[in-house]
């Protein structure tokens, strides 16, 4: 990660010299975020409202929270940590506080219920909004991007707390618990308060999109360490992204593979953040081009042609027979390696990936084993110590 020492300094040895070290507050982080979700969780299954999607999520959220403990305690100074634990402990928080307004609305009666249900109606913009605005925002350095493009991240911030700030102070029945009036709604809004809330969705896109952006003009601004940082987030964002499309047209029906997606951004960040082999990315991205197209393809050869063999063999003989499977794999065993090589060819000659320069001094010591090592560093004292005689005496010994 580039860091600029003369800012990141003063700063790190303030945070260092905190009390209890920021180390022990990501630990408090974590623990707090453990203990929420086995309670959360565990109401969740005792009510029979538990899912293995929820499961996946939550386990998706231990990652943020893992990876934000580890990266807050290492790079304290770094908001990219704080910022993935606050979106874990807000996540878990608002499925807790969830879990107990269903449960008052299936007709327990619970204590606080007027202030759970107003926190549940804000609570998710703290966690939806540092994991989409605020992340895209200050990833991979912790700082909001110089210029007019730190002031455009600022807009889209404060838009985006717009909707959770009017749910938590508008009049009328609570979202979750219309039996409940908001505790904390503010009367004058009410004429104004139906066309707030149908504002809200297009008041939250609105800064999503613009902070995608963000990432996108910094790669093009950025060194190559942090270009490297932004390809590995920007991978595991744009899978959630294409996993998020799907699962909201076809009903909502891949929640497992959505949560591992989630886990995958923050498993991403924490690889980017402490380089740990970043070149490899670029590998990843090669491979990926080739083979998701390879497998679409040779699955969609494969189900084109069982069903065209079947019907030769129905036309022919009047029944299905196991020879069309038989004969598809024999076929696109032989279309495999030919057609794995085009696509070679075709991602390597747009999308060429070179490896690494290995440092001179690095690639010189992996040409030399130690005893070539040792000699020529002999050979070169013998030739310096020459040319101090030499120019001493203007004789050669």
């Amino acid at each position: 990660m580039t860091s600029d020492a003369a800012s990141s300094g003063p700063l790190e040895g303030r945070i260092r010299g905190w009390p209890i070290g920021a180390g022990w507050i990501a630990a408090a982080g974590w623990v707090a975020f453990v203990g929420l979700a086995i309670v959360a969780l565990g109401v969740a299954g005792a009510n029979h409202r538990l899912t293995p999607g929820d499961v996946t999520l939550a386990a998706a959220f231990l990652v943020f929270a893992t990876v934000g403990a580890v990266l807050a305690s290492r790079l304290p100074w770094n908001s990219v940590g704080w910022t993935l634990l606050v979106v874990a402990v807000a996540a878990i928080v608002q499925r807790m506080v969830g879990e107990y307004v269903a449960s008052a609305a299936s007709g327990a009666s619970l204590p606080f219920i007027g202030l759970v249900a107003w926190v549940d109606a804000w609570i998710w913009g703290l966690s939806v909004g540092c994991a989409v605005v605020v992340l895209p925002m200050v990833f991979p350095d912790g700082r909001a991007p110089a210029g007019n493009l730190r002031r455009f991240a600022w807009l889209m911030v404060a838009l985006f707390a717009i909707a959770p700030a009017f749910s938590a102070i508008a009049p009328g029945p609570l979202p979750g618990l219309p039996s409940v009036d908001n505790p904390f709604g503010i009367g004058p809004l009410a004429p104004v308060a139906d066309i707030g809330r149908s504002l809200l969705p297009f008041l939250g896109i609105i800064p999503i999109v613009g902070c995608a952006v963000v990432p996108l003009v910094r790669f093009r601004r950025a060194a190559p360490d942090e270009r490297h940082q932004l390809k590995w987030f920007t991978l595991a964002a744009a899978l959630l992204a294409v996993v998020l499309l799907a699962n909201a047209l076809i009903g909502d029906a891949l929640a497992v593979p959505l949560a591992i997606c989630v886990g995958l951004v923050p498993a991403a960040i924490g690889i980017a953040v402490l380089r740990y082999r970043l070149y490899d990315v670029d590998f990843l991205i090669n491979r990926t081009l080739v083979w998701v197209p390879l497998t679409a393809l040779l699955g969609g050869l494969y189900a084109s042609l069982v069903a065209l063999i079947q019907r030769i063999f129905v036309n022919v003989t009047g029944d299905r027979s196991d020879a069309a499977i038989i004969i598809t794999t024999l076929v696109l065993a032989g279309l495999f390696t030919p057609a794995r090589r085009i696509l070679d060819t075709i991602v390597d000659t747009r999308f060429r990936v070179n490896p690494p320069a290995l440092p001179r001094s690095s690639a010189a010591a992996l040409a030399l084993d130690d005893a070539a090592l040792e000699r020529r560093v002999e050979e070169i004292a013998r030739r310096v110590a020459t040319e101090v005689v030499r120019s001493d005496r203007g004789t050669i010994p």
